[in-house]
């Protein structure tokens, strides 16, 4: 008996185009002249070198700062400039290298989305939603202007762990712990700043999706609590050869102790209400400062409303309460009233 393989989406494949249209611009020879684009190439490089001369988890790069060495990878994740790394070593320039884990994590990103909205809707809603994600102003800020690609893919395995958890609350398993394992992993040997983030997001999901998924059989909630809070206990086992020396030894760095401008940079960071969701300016290559907004964008704040009417009409109650209240709570953090919570 022939065993049948379940039906191709190819919503999926559409999804992996779609980030394309951006990136294209960016295949030319040399590197995006972006903020940070130059450093992490630089950071690509080096671990070439060491990973050349088999130091295959290097943590001190020892010409770095001016010669005295710079234990870079001790305190900064690695898994990125680890990928670039490793394509350097098998030809790659490092620039090549840079333009093609930023065409990785814009691909990978857009990818999960899909992914986690086709748990709920149609192929063309979900489509859509890979739109608003892979053509936000935030997301091409991260890459025309800043530049940083360890955001860039951190950012791409948030849609993943989301589903990851909300596919192990459903039906728990061992293999399936790998979908929030895996993401969670690369999240963490990523991007700290976005990690942390996804902490606030993750945690609550985390109880209320098994919650939620147990509502009809309450003896079932033990294994899906096991399953995601198992999975969730192992990607960060994984992450222990770069979490632990962290932790260990960042007393003995000023990053432990802070540096004074750290507030006014974070409130400099803060949208105003009106920004948050403010239509960008068409691009002025002829202006030398201009810059990239980070505003969620208007198209996006304006297809939202029809989206969450549709999911009310569709008694899809719990979903339309937790978007939400994530959403609430995400307008909450780019707001200056919630500097308590950053320092806190």
């Amino acid at each position: 008996m022939s065993r049948r393989f379940p039906r191709p989406d190819p919503g999926y494949f559409v999804a992996a185009l779609l980030p394309l249209v951006g990136i294209l611009p960016t295949l030319a020879n040399g590197v995006i002249n972006t903020a940070d684009g130059p450093l992490h190439v630089q950071r690509i490089f080096a671990m070439s070198v060491m990973l050349g001369e088999g130091n295959l988890w290097p943590r001190w790069i020892p010409w770095f700062h001016i010669g005295f060495g710079y234990p870079i990878f001790n305190f900064y994740p690695p898994g990125v400039f680890y990928l670039g790394g490793l394509l350097v070593r098998l030809g790659f320039s490092a620039t090549a290298a840079f333009t093609v884990v930023a065409t990785f994590a814009w691909v990978l990103g857009s990818v999960g989305v899909y992914h986690l909205a086709r748990r709920w809707l149609p192929p063309m809603a979900c489509l859509l939603a890979v739109m608003l994600w892979a053509y936000a102003p935030s997301r091409l800020f991260e890459v025309w202007d800043q530049g940083s690609l360890p955001q860039m893919l951190a950012a791409a395995f948030v849609p993943w762990l989301f589903a990851g958890i909300a596919d192990v609350a459903a039906r728990p398993s061992l293999r399936g712990t790998l979908r929030i394992v895996l993401p969670l992993a690369g999240l963490v040997l990523s991007h700290q700043p976005i990690t942390f983030i996804t902490a606030l997001f993750v945690a609550p999901l985390s109880l209320v999706a098994p919650l939620w998924a147990s509502r009809k059989a309450w003896n079932t909630l033990l294994p899906r609590l096991t399953g995601v809070f198992g999975g969730l206990a192992l990607g960060a086992a994984l992450t222990a050869i770069f979490m632990l020396p962290l932790v260990m030894e960042l007393r003995y760095v000023q990053a432990a102790r802070g540096a004074e401008d750290n507030v006014d940079y974070l409130i400099s960071n803060f949208l105003t209400p009106a920004e948050v969701f403010a239509q960008p300016l068409p691009m002025d290559l002829t202006d030398l400062r201009f810059e990239l907004p980070t505003t969620l964008g208007l198209v996006g704040g304006i297809l939202a409303v029809p989206g969450l009417i549709a999911l009310f009409r569709r008694r899809q109650y719990a979903l339309l309460a937790l978007l939400l209240l994530g959403l609430g709570f995400t307008l909450f953090m780019l707001l200056e009233v919630s500097l308590p919570v950053w320092l806190g």
